[in-house]
Parts: structure tokens; C-alpha cells; sequence
């Protein structure tokens, strides 16, 4: 078949670079703000736990403007609808580099999220167009690899600009890169004649989509601190996000024009499918997040050098991206990709034993992990070859649609879910800590001893050591986290093995 939108000559070759770095600049703007999360809410005069909060909030942001692009692209057509996203995030990421006050900085974090989504997602859909649908699984798999490729230099960049300018000037610099792009596809773009097309959108599923996200957003930002299922705030938020996210199944299913092709999902193996990419993008972005700032906060790395610990996963990620190729040809896409996976489950397992305090181990644990996952990242093809292989061709359009929109939103809840099993167990640990450790034992003693003999006062000696005991929880609470990641690898491993992960003929 011949693509949507034919363009010839040099104006085809800028548009196909230029829509990619628009998708890229959107990608790295999470990923580069991580290294600097603690530098930003630290100068807006807020503690550190507040960076994950920054965090999360911009995802919020991302989730719905993923969900809102398809509606953009229809109402507006999707050029007008990405130029727009290009001005919002050129504008809110302009002002959260000027704002002094840290709420109106998260405020404007949201609306810089929502306008990131949907250029991810309508940059995304316009690549699509110039091209034949034959081509389509090649240019999502490249999309993905892209989006995984902001986890090797997302945060090197950030932490570059960091020490380099400073996060204000990130936020800037960010901001006209963003209109400069926005101008080359105005030029190249805007005179096409595109008929409208009359749309129907789903405004009772976005409704349902808004109330479950902020529910579960606001359940995870606000757990901790009420204290989760004691409080009947994060229990009634549990209620609400449960029944409409049911609801939001039901409604969908009886959609004429559904907001996102639940249906699609009675297909076991597409269900599969996205399951797996979405679970995978989830996971390894949280654990780069939850990495990049524990490496700060426990082990004294400065932002540039716990960045440049991710930088080795891109020295495997082409290795892997040939090796996942070449296996989708020859393999059952169901071997290759539990294969991946197993991978990953390995990667998080070694990761879960880093050791803080001996340097000499991180050449074996760091640079070696990376290396592996790096290699390992080629489950991004293979399970995208598996969800969309056998799709009927009049369905590929929203097959392929529905799996860039539910794995790109999945993504922006891993630091936040993460974060939040992360202090969890840190709380465990901590408790677990007090309640067995001997009473009277001679180290603890003699640590003590040490400190009162080194001027310290008796109460300067008990906050030295509860903050070590503090900073040993979360080591233990990280070991934690990253090997319930293992786990959730070595599931998705089984159960994209499984018989209902295979393409089945119509009878």
C-alpha cells in the first residue's frame, strides 16, 4: 500500500529527522530532569522526597495527554494538533525555568507533561503517515528504541547541563529547541490541505480515563503521608479508581468510536502483548529513576557521575537490537521475547546487589548491568513484533495506535509506583532494624564510645547513628524493590511462553 502523506526530495528526508528529535526532545525531558530533581526542589526550598513528587506530577501531566491526541489529531488534524503541543511545551517549559514558587513549578510540570504526551503520541501517528502500513511494526519498534534510548542519555545530558548551567537554564534551553522545531514543520507542514474528518469523540471514556489516573496518581503521591489503607481518603481514592477503571472497561466495550480499542484486548495474544511492552517500559524507567537518585543520596555521586553510569547500556543496545531482528525472522517471537525478559530478570537481580560503600565493586556491578541491559533492550522489537504479528489488516491502524498509547502512558507511572514500594519498604526495614537489633550489643556501644570521644554531644551521637541505620534501610528497601522487578520479569517471561501468547488462526 502507499502512505498516507507523500513527500519527495529533500523535504521528505528533513521531515523524517526532524519529527524523530521532536519525539526525542520530548522523551529526554523526563529522563535529563531526573539527574537534577534534587538540585530543583532543593533551590525552590523543599526536601528532597518532594523530587519524586516532580516527578510524578509531570507524568500525570503525560498520561493525559496521551490519551487526548487521538482526539487532537481528529478535531484539529494532526499537524495543527503537533504544532500546538510544540508551542505548549516550549511556553510551560520556558516558565518552570522562571517560577520561583515550587507549587505553581509543579502546576506548571502538569501542563508541560500534558503537551509532552501528545507530541510523543502525535509525532509518533504523522511518522506513521509516510509510510506504508507493511512498514509500520519497523517504525514502532524504532519509536520504542527511541523512547528506551533517553534511559542511556536522557540523564548524561541532564547531568551535563546541570553542572554546566544549571536546571533554570535546561528548562530554557529546552524551550527553544522545542520552537525551533516547531518551526521547520510549520514550514514543511502547514500548507498540506487535509480534509476534516467528522469525529465522534468519547468524552465519557476520557472522564473515566481523568477519574481513575488522578485517583491512583493522588493514591500513590499521597499514600505515605496518609499513612495508605488507614486512611479513608487513600481508601475511598482505591474505591473510586477501582470502579472507574471498570466501568471505563464496559463503557469502551460498547463504544462505537471508543476512545482506546478495548476490544482489540479480547485477542489474547495482543492483550499479552501490550501487557508485556507496557509492564517492561514501567519497570525500567522507574528503576532508572529510583538508581540515578539513590546513587546521590547514599552514595555521594554528583549528578554528571551517576548519569554516566547508564551511558555502557548503549554500547550492547545495537547488539541487541540485531540480534532481536534477526530472531524475529527465524524464531517464534514468543522464545526471543521470554528470552528478553529473563534477561531483564537477571539485570534487576544483579542491580539489587550493588554494593554502596566498596569502589572497587563498580566496575562488576555497575558497568556490568548496564552492559546486560543495554543487550537486553531488544525485547522492545520482540514483543512488538509478537503483539502485532497476525493482526487483520483493517485492524493494524488501531492496533498499532493502541499499543504506542497504552505502553507511552504506562511508562509515566514507574517512578511513582516504584517510589512508592520503595518507602514502603524502607518503613519495613527500618522496623525491622529496631526490632532486632540486640539490646546493649558491644558494637553499638562502641560506636557510640567512639563519637562521644570524637566531642560529640550524647544526641549528636544517637542522630550520626540513626542516620546510618536510616541509610541501611534503604539499601535493604532498594535490594527490595529491584528484586520484586526481577520477580515481575521472570512472570512476564512465563507468560508470553505461554500457548495464549501465540497468534491463533480464524476458524
Amino acid at each position: 500500500m502507499k502512505p498516507e502523506i507523500a513527500l519527495h526530495g529533500w523535504r521528505s528526508w528533513v521531515i523524517q529527522i526532524v519529527l524523530p528529535l521532536e519525539f526525542l526532545l520530548a522523551v529526554y525531558g523526563s529522563s535529563s530532569y531526573a539527574p537534577m530533581a534534587l538540585y530543583a526542589v532543593g533551590a525552590l526550598g523543599q526536601s528532597p522526597s518532594h523530587a519524586f513528587w516532580s516527578m510524578a506530577i509531570f507524568f500525570s501531566g503525560q498520561g493525559i495527554g496521551t490519551f487526548l491526541a487521538t482526539w487532537a489529531s481528529r478535531r484539529f488534524r494532526p499537524v495543527p494538533a503537533l504544532l500546538a503541543s510544540c508551542l505548549g511545551m516550549s511556553a510551560f517549559s520556558f516558565l518552570c525555568g522562571l517560577i520561583p514558587d515550587f507549587y505553581l513549578f509543579l502546576t506548571f510540570r502538569l501542563l508541560l507533561g500534558f503537551f509532552s504526551g501528545m507530541g510523543m503520541i502525535l509525532a509518533q501517528f504523522i511518522m506513521l503517515r509516510f509510510h506504508p502500513i507493511e512498514r509500520w511494526p519497523n517504525l514502532i519498534t524504532g519509536f520504542g528504541l527511541l523512547l528506551i534510548s533517553g534511559f542511556a542519555f536522557g540523564p548524561s545530558v541532564g547531568a551535563m547541563l546541570e553542572e554546566a548551567v544549571g536546571w533554570r537554564a535546561f528548562f530554557s534551553l529546552t524551550a527553544l529547541l522545542h520552537l525551533f522545531f516547531c518551526g521547520l514543520l510549520w514550514a514543511l507542514l502547514s500548507r498540506r490541505q487535509e480534509k476534516r474528518v467528522p469525529f465522534r469523540f468519547d468524552w465519557v471514556g476520557l472522564g473515566l480515563v481523568l477519574s481513575f489516573t488522578l485517583a491512583f496518581q493522588t493514591m500513590v503521591v499521597r499514600g505515605q503521608d496518609e499513612d495508605w489503607y488507614n486512611s479513608t481518603f487513600i481508601v475511598v481514592l482505591v474505591v473510586v479508581g477501582v470502579l472507574s477503571l471498570i466501568a471505563f472497561g464496559i463503557w469502551e466495550l460498547g463504544e462505537k468510536k471508543p476512545l482506546v480499542g478495548v476490544r482489540l484486548f479480547l485477542q489474547p495474544h495482543y492483550a499479552i502483548g501490550v501487557l508485556a511492552n507496557s509492564v517492561l517500559l514501567l519497570l525500567a524507567f522507574g528503576m532508572l529513576a529510583i538508581i540515578l537518585i539513590h546513587l546521590q543520596t547514599l552514595s555521594g555521586y554528583t549528578p554528571d557521575l551517576a548519569a554516566w553510569v547508564f551511558l555502557p547500556l548503549f554500547l550492547f543496545m545495537p547488539l541487541g537490537w540485531i540480534l532481536a531482528t534477526y530472531l524475529n525472522r527465524h524464531v517464534d517471537a514468543r522464545w526471543s521475547s521470554a528470552l528478553y525478559l529473563l534477561g531483564f530478570a537477571g539485570y534487576a537481580y544483579w542491580v539489587s546487589g550493588y554494593d554502596y560503600f566498596q569502589r572497587r565493586s563498580w566496575y562488576t556491578y555497575s558497568l556490568g548491568s548496564q552492559l546486560l541491559e543495554g543487550a537486553c533492550l531488544g525485547a522492545i522489537a520482540t514483543l512488538s513484533a509478537l503483539t502485532l504479528r497476525g493482526t487483520p489488516r483493517h485492524r493494524e491502524s488501531a492496533a498499532a495506535e493502541t499499543l504506542i498509547l497504552v505502553r507511552t502512558y504506562a511508562m509515566s507511572w514507574g517512578p511513582g509506583l516504584l517510589e512508592t514500594l520503595l518507602i514502603h519498604r524502607m518503613a519495613f526495614q527500618q522496623t525491622r532494624l529496631v526490632e532486632t537489633a540486640p539490646r546493649g550489643a558491644p558494637a553499638f556501644a562502641q560506636a557510640v564510645d567512639r563519637l562521644l570521644q570524637s566531642d560529640a554531644s550524647p544526641l549528636q551521637a544517637i542522630q550520626v547513628l540513626g542516620r546510618y541505620a536510616s541509610n541501611h534501610a534503604a539499601i535493604l528497601a532498594f535490594d527490595d524493590v529491584f528484586r520484586f522487578c526481577a520477580w515481575c520479569f521472570v512472570v512476564l517471561a512465563i507468560l508470553v511462553s505461554t500457548p495464549l501468547a501465540k497468534k491463533r488462526a480464524p476458524s
